[in-house]
Formats: C-alpha cells, structure tokens, sequence
C-alpha cells in the first residue's frame, strides 16, 4: 500500500482572557473536497493545540499524478480552521524507485552537474538525516545560497535545494541581545515599542511575554517583535498576524461570499458565492469559472461578509490549470557532452513530428572524448518549448580518434523514389569553412562502389541536410546512407539503419488525345496504363471527358504516386509550305506533322509555296481553303475528307 506521512504542526498564541476550546476532530481529503465532517476521520486526542501529530494517507485508488491533499480540524464549538494543502506526485505502482549514489553541494554559482563539491552518501532509495560539513572558508562576508542536489542510479539528478545562508566576519565578536519590544499594526519607531523583559546575551530562545490586547480593537492586528544588540543594530521585525475576538457579542450571520483569482479587484468585487445567511457556512459548494485563466499555477482567494459589514481573512488555495489541447508535437531534439551549449547550439537529431518519442533509437559518436566518465544529456523541442535535460553517464575506456562522422537520425527510413527526407549527423574532427557535407545513398546492395549524391550542406560543424532521391530506383530494403566531406576530406560510416525505398509508379509523359468534333467525349481509362495502380482523375466521369485538359494521380500499393496531364482537343493544322509545295512534308505545316483523318486543315493564302498532293493519298477530318489559297490534287492522288462537324475550329 503507498501512504504519505502528514505531520500536524499548530502553534497558537493565545492573548484572549477566555479560554480556548479543545480540537475534537481532524479530517482529511484529497483533491475534491466532500464537504465540512464527510472527509476521511483523522484520530486525534482533544487538545487546544495537537501539535506533531502524524497519521497516513492511504494512495491505493489514487491514480499516478500530480494530487494535493487537504488537512482541517475542528474545536468543540463546532467551528472549522482553514483547510492546509500540501501537493504530492504519485509513481507509478510498477514504477522501482532507484538508489541515490551520488550528492554535492555548492555556493551561489553553479560548476555544473556532477562538478560541485561532493557529499558522502551510502547508496539508498531515501537519503535521511545525512549530515556533512559545508567548506565556507573561501567565501566571502555576507550573504551566500546553499544549493543540494543527488543523482540516482539511472543518472537522474534531483530538484536543487537551497538555503540562504549569511557568514559572519569570523574576527568580530557576536554582540549580546540588550533589548527586545514589540508593537501592534503601527510602526511606533526603533525604541518606542512595548518593551519585552531579556537577559543580555548572544543568543534569545524561549522567551515568553503577554502582549497586552486590551486597547485593541475587535478584529484582525498584525503582532511585532524585535531586538537590539550591544552594536545598536536592530534585528528584522518579525510579524504574526492575529485576530482579536468580541468576548461579549454573539456570532453575527454571514450574508455575503465571493472568490477571484489571483489579484485582488477590491472588497465587494470579486464573483459572487450563493450563500444562505447564516453563523456558520459549512459545506458550501461553487464552480469557480476558469476558462479565461491562462494555462498555469493560480491562486484562488475565498472570503466572506457579515451583516455587521466586515470582512473574513481571505482564504487562499493553490490550483494549476492544465492544458486541455492535444499535446505539441515534438520537432526535434539535441545532445551534447558534459558541458551544456546553449538550447539549440547541440548536435542536432532531426524528427518527424510526435507527440511521444518511445524507444528512439539515437547512435551518437564518442569519437574524441578522452577516457573516464562523461555525461550525455538529451532533449528535445516542441512548439512550446524545450524539454528537461536527461543526463546518463558513461565511461569511455579507449579514446577513439577523430575525424570521424556518423549519421544520427534519418526522419523516413522506408520512403518512394524521388521522395525528400532529412538526416542529421555528427561530425567530430575540425573542419575548413569552403567544407561541404554531401550525403551519399548506396546502391540497392549496400554498396558505395558508385555511390548518388542526393543532398549537401556547406558547414564546418554537426548539421542537418534536406535530401531528395532520383525519381525512379531499383526496389529494395538495402539501402545505405552515408555523409562525407570535403575539407577536411573524410568518409563517414554508413548509418546503421538500412533504406528501404520502393520505385513509383511510371505513367510516362504527358499527352495530348484528339476529338474530331467539339461536341465528342472521349474515353480517358485507356490513355494510361493503370494496371494494379489506385487511379484519381480529374474529372468525376473520365470514360466521357469533353475537350479540356485532365491530371490523373496514381498510388501504388506502397503509397508511392506519380501524375500526368491528358489534354482533350481537336486536331487543328495550318499550312505553311515552309520548305516545299508537297503535303506529306511534315516541315510545311505550323504543328511539325502530317494531317491524318482527324485533321482540321486550313489552308492560307499567306503560305510561301502553294500546297500540292502529287505523290501519295491525303487525309483530314476537313478542309479550309481561306482566300487566295491554293490545294492542288495531281497525278491521279486523292484527298479523303471524313468528318462532318459544325461549326470547324478556327484555328487561328
């Protein structure tokens, strides 16, 4: 069973001449609460203060997260305290807390993770009570920070704890405490408040007095204490806030409640709370409107009016409003040794964009780094933000020499011809400022005897390259990938994850298809072969496309695609006569080949030669003869006219 331990610290001061009533009870819930006496009983002996109390909280239904648990007691006049919270996290159950191996300590500026100054620790699961000497003799006078942290075994480090710390000028001597007083709300000035009876000495501890609370008025006072050394210097003035009770009147109905967030618009100003007027509000219930609270840790602030016109103490919880959004994408990440860079200047991992990165396989080179222990830390970047540091330590028992340069991340190791991708790598060794990086792709076979360049980038450090594939490859799952450089020249290792790409599919060229009339559809299915292809075309109904121009997308069964344009048209050809009067010259007519049966042919009078079918049939779907043109049928030849279409294309 998971239980956390909850200690009940209450101190009291107490100025009122009547006596105060025993606590009878105590309670505690967690997260929501189920109203004043129906949370979960706390065993408690009566008491007017139950001081050091310890009691604990079953976990087993709480699910893991983030949770706050809530403290309250009750005296035997029936009235409540304010409900204490404290916020815990729950571990998963399967979840084995691994040992601390490892603590440090330093002051004020810090050296680094695992360069501070050590502490001597036995390896466990909890370090309690572990007492070391703090080396101080190198600071200076005055006031410094204490910083605690411990590393566990999976190389975690912990939250750095911190202590203000002020160190004396060992050569002076501590003056003695000569005076001490107190005052209430008002600052009557060094030396004119009430004074407090002290024996002179270094050091006050358990001195007790009675404050006088007779002149005071009913309701809230701010207590103040004080002392002087020998040296005349005052201490700093510590407060308590107090609230001084009528003892005569009765309890006057509370008749107003209201909330707000974070800062206060002024007493009467907040959002109202439906309340029934009454002594006492117990168990009172209201929705606290969030949705124009930013994402984030808020303070809710709770107070209440009575019929006399004053106001309670305004009570304060902690809340955080979490992001409902789906998650951001993570879009890349770094890694860096021992020393951190700076976000955004490590060795670069590209990414395809995902909202968790699980079991990522990350080969990082080592090459360079001298023998002994290092850290490698890791993170990664959303749209947000960048992520925790992850640190894991390792140790290199052979140096091994630079340059050397591997491939890191590869976003699509399974990809179609002509597809673009990104790699990142890393470069060790130093590098000229003309280096270009050039990223290689092997054959089908692994092999790099004639290795193709398919992208490049100009730099003298680690980097990422864009690459793009040759638009149709032998299909294969053994693709290597690999990066070398210029100058200096080097040849990186091929990556350590094959490639697999699949070719796309081949439709060939775009084409033109000819109608004889404009009013004609054609059939498009068979202008393409689409055979074991997903077809997409343009046009909703393609086995009657009329005159226009269609795309037609294919997928294979791999998702790889290819397109091509088929443009519906009639066949219209000028003639030219551009290099002699015969008809079957391709060069003599404006669309560089001869008329056939669905040819429309006009015939200009502004041709240089005029047009003659001597020496072999001609064809064409119709004839235009404009003015002064000339077509002469000799030697016994024909021209056949097929077609029957109204109206002619122009041509023109």
């Amino acid at each position: 069973m998971q239980k956390i331990f909850v200690i009940i610290a209450c101190c009291c001061l107490c100025m009122q001449a009547t006596a105060q009533p025993n606590i009878v009870q105590a309670e505690y819930y967690i997260d929501n609460d189920p109203g004043f006496g129906s949370a979960i009983n706390i065993p408690v002996t009566a008491a007017v203060n139950i001081a050091d109390n310890s009691f604990a909280v079953s976990l087993v239904t709480i699910p893991q997260g983030i949770h706050a648990v809530f403290v309250r007691s009750k005296n035997a006049s029936g009235h409540w305290s304010l409900t204490n919270s404290l916020f815990f996290y729950k571990l998963p159950a399967n979840v084995t807390v691994a040992n601390i191996t490892k603590a440090e300590y330093y002051f004020d500026n810090d050296p680094g993770f695992g360069l501070a100054t050590n502490i001597p620790v036995t390896a466990g699961t909890d370090l309690q009570n572990i007492s070391f000497t703090a080396g101080i003799n190198s600071l200076s006078v005055g006031i410094h920070v204490l910083n605690i942290r411990s590393l566990n075994a999976n190389g975690n480090w912990s939250v750095t704890n911190q202590l203000v710390y002020y160190k004396n000028d060992p050569a002076a001597a501590t003056p003695n405490i000569t005076k001490a007083e107190y005052y209430f709300d008002n600052d009557p000035g060094f030396g004119y408040g009430q004074d407090i009876p002290v024996t002179a000495g270094p050091d006050l501890q358990n001195i007790n007095f009675t404050a006088s609370i007779n002149f005071l008025s009913v309701g809230i006072h701010i207590l103040n204490v004080r002392s002087l050394d020998a040296n005349g210097k005052w201490s700093v003035t510590n407060q308590l806030v107090y609230y001084k009770n009528d003892p005569t009147g009765t309890a006057t109905s509370i008749s107003k409640a209201e909330y707000y967030f974070d800062y206060d618009p002024g007493f009467g100003y907040g959002e109202d709370i439906p309340v029934t007027a009454g002594p006492d509000l117990q168990n009172i219930n209201f929705n606290a409107g969030i949705n124009t609270l930013p994402v984030g840790i808020h303070v809710l602030n709770i107070r209440s009016l009575d019929a006399n016109g004053k106001w309670s103490v305004t009570n304060q919880l902690i809340c955080y409003k979490a992001d409902l959004s789906p998650a951001a994408n993570i879009t890349d990440a770094e890694y860096f040794y021992d020393t951190d860079p700076g976000f955004g200047e490590g060795i670069p991992v590209v990414l395809n964009p995902t909202t968790n990165l699980a079991d990522y396989l990350l080969p990082v080179n080592i090459t360079g780094l001298s023998t002994g222990d290092h850290n490698l830390f890791l993170r990664s970047r959303t749209s947000i933000g960048w992520s925790v540091t992850n640190m894991y330590t390792f140790n290199i028992a052979t140096t091994a020499a630079t340059p050397f340069i591997n491939i890191n991340s590869i976003t699509n190791t399974t990809n179609c011809a002509w597809a673009n991708f990104r790699i990142s790598f890393h470069a060790t060794g130093n590098y000229l400022p003309n280096n270009i990086f050039t990223v290689q792709l092997s054959d089908a076979g692994g092999s790099f005897a004639s290795p193709i360049n398919i992208g490049q980038v100009t730099a003298q450090i680690s980097s990422e390259v864009n690459c793009q594939l040759p638009a149709h490859m032998a299909e294969s799952a053994g693709y290597l990938v690999r990066v070398i450089s210029s100058n200096t020249a080097v040849t990186g290792v091929p990556s350590i994850s094959p490639v697999t790409i699949h070719d796309r599919p081949n439709l060939g060229n775009d084409t033109t298809v000819f109608i004889v009339c404009a009013n004609e559809t054609l059939d498009l299915l068979p202008v393409f072969n689409t055979s074991g292809l997903l077809s997409n075309w343009s046009i909703v109904t393609p086995t009657q496309a009329p005159a226009g121009s269609y795309q037609l997308i294919v997928t294979s069964i791999y998702g790889c695609m290819d397109s091509a344009i088929a443009i519906v048209k009639q066949d219209v050809s000028t003639w030219t006569g551009t290099l002699s009067s015969n008809w079957h010259i391709a060069g003599n007519w404006n669309t560089g080949k001869i008329p056939t049966e669905k040819t429309h042919v006009i015939v200009t009078g502004s041709a240089i030669n005029i047009c003659e079918i001597s020496n072999a049939d001609a064809f064409a779907a119709s004839i235009q003869v404009k003015t002064a043109g000339v077509i002469r049928v000799i030697n016994n030849r024909k021209l056949l006219v097929s077609a029957n279409c109204s109206p002619l294309p122009t041509g023109l």
